[in-house]
């Protein structure tokens, strides 16, 4: 058995270890999927941000049960 406040922090330092990793994702990504596409890097950067900030967003709203 894990103690609920350990369990707690694990879960919270996971999900902004995750978080983080989303955010930085457009800027290592953009001008990759640009030249596939044809694209200024910069607009692909733009949009992917726009898109992955708002599914941050929507992820943000599930909270966990832990009783």
């Amino acid at each position: 058995m894990i103690e609920r406040a350990r369990a707690l922090s694990l879960v919270f330092r996971l999900a902004r270890e995750l978080r983080d990793a989303w955010v930085n994702w457009p800027a290592r990504t953009a001008a990759l999927m640009a030249a596939d596409l044809g694209v200024e890097p910069a607009a692909m950067q733009k949009v992917l941000e726009k898109h992955v900030r708002a599914h941050i967003d929507e992820l943000a709203e599930v909270r966990p049960d832990f009783r």
